[in-house]
Parts: structure tokens; sequence; C-alpha cells
């Protein structure tokens, strides 16, 4: 049996799995970020050979470059306001909406924009909108 195959389960296993597999990916995704600011404040690329955190998230942490491109983003907006890891871990805004915020947010607005963020449909592109971004 393949270790990712899930044929075996029966509906209500899977059911609560899958929810619980959610919940985990987005606290493993907060945890992702705060690794990346904490790792990029600390400038940690240049000794391992690397020009910018950009490169070292592409070259040595396999990431994509979109991928790389938005987690740095939104990891560098996270030190400032650490608020922002523990809306994402809990599923009230997710990456693509904190993306859009991000250039947006700051200490003395963030916690009106992720409020308002966390109300509105989950499609990025409404975040941005709804909140007069675009």
């Amino acid at each position: 049996m393949h270790a990712f195959s899930l044929k075996h389960l029966p509906d209500d296993v899977l059911t609560r799995e899958l929810r619980a597999a959610v919940g985990l990916e987005r606290h493993a995704l907060a945890s992702l970020l705060a690794h990346i600011a904490e790792f990029d404040a600390r400038e940690l690329y240049l000794p391992a050979g690397c020009a910018s955190m950009y490169r070292y998230c592409v070259d040595r942490l396999k990431l994509s470059e979109d991928a790389a491109a938005k987690r740095i983003q939104v990891a560098r907006v996270a030190r400032d306001v650490p608020a922002i890891l523990e809306h994402l871990a809990d599923g009230r805004i997710h990456l693509s909406g904190l993306v859009l915020l991000a250039p947006h947010v700051n200490r003395q607005n963030a916690a009106e924009l992720l409020s308002a963020a966390a109300r509105l449909p989950k499609a990025g592109h409404y975040i941005a909108f709804s909140l007069g971004l675009t």
C-alpha cells in the first residue's frame, strides 16, 4: 500500500482526518512563516552562501519562486505584526489574503484590517476590494 493511499479509511475517519490535516497545515504554515521571518532578520542566508532570503528559499528550501515570494512577503510583515500568524493558524485568514494585505498592514492598523478581513469571503481578491486596497 502506498503511504498516501487512504482508500482503506471509512468515511467518518477520512472526514475527521481531513479536518485535522487542514488545521495542521495552517499551524505548519504559520510556523514556517515565523521561521522565515527570524531567519531573514538574522540574515542567516548569507553564511549559507545565498545573496537573499528569496534565493535561500528557492535554492535551499526548494520552494517555487511564487511560494518563496509570498511567504517572505507575509513573514516580513508578521515580524512587526505577529497577530498575522495567529489569524493564519486558526483559519481566520489565508495566505492569499495576507499577501494582498501585506503592503497595507502595519502595527497601527493591523487589528482593524485583520478583523475586517476575517469577516469577508475567503476569495482573496474580495479582501483587497472590500477594504478599498485596490
